[in-house]
């Protein structure tokens, strides 16, 4: 009979990290469907984040990574990060709110009315007014003087 002794294998330390975490708003309300982006070591990844908010990067080199996050509606972020070999680095990440500015300008105006249907705009000349008859979709269009 041959009995083989010897020491057992150690379990090989795990080279790579993660980081993780969840994007929430300035309220805390998770923000579903976001891509967060991330780069450094040679490396640019995206993630985009799921229904609870949270995202995760595994599998990383040991290093230093940037963080970026744009989603429409809030101010974007920039941030670093550095993620350690065989551990879980967590990034919560808050987003402001970020009010967008718009501007109309209106050339002329429209109106629609439905088959039926009378309708008036105020005008500097007086009253514009349509009808439109059941059987046809412009009606009979006009300006009360005022």
């Amino acid at each position: 009979m041959l009995l083989v002794a010897g020491r057992g294998m150690a379990p090989a330390q795990t080279a790579t990290g993660v980081l993780r975490g969840t994007l929430a708003d300035d309220s805390g309300a998770v923000i579903p469907s976001a891509t967060v982006r991330l780069s450094g070591n040679g490396l640019q990844k995206t993630a985009i984040t799921a229904a609870d908010g949270s995202y995760a990067f595994p599998g990383l080199q040991p290093g230093t990574y940037a963080v970026q996050v744009q989603f429409p509606g809030f101010a974007s972020f920039q941030g670093t990060v550095t993620v350690s070999a065989g551990r879980t680095q967590e990034l919560p990440i808050r987003l402001a709110v970020s009010l967008e500015k718009q501007e109309v300008t209106v050339l002329r105006r429209i109106l629609t009315t439905w088959p039926g249907t009378t309708a008036a705009l105020p005008s500097t000349r007086g009253i514009a007014w349509c009808w439109a008859g059941p059987w046809r979709r412009r009606g009979n269009c006009g300006l009360t003087r005022s």
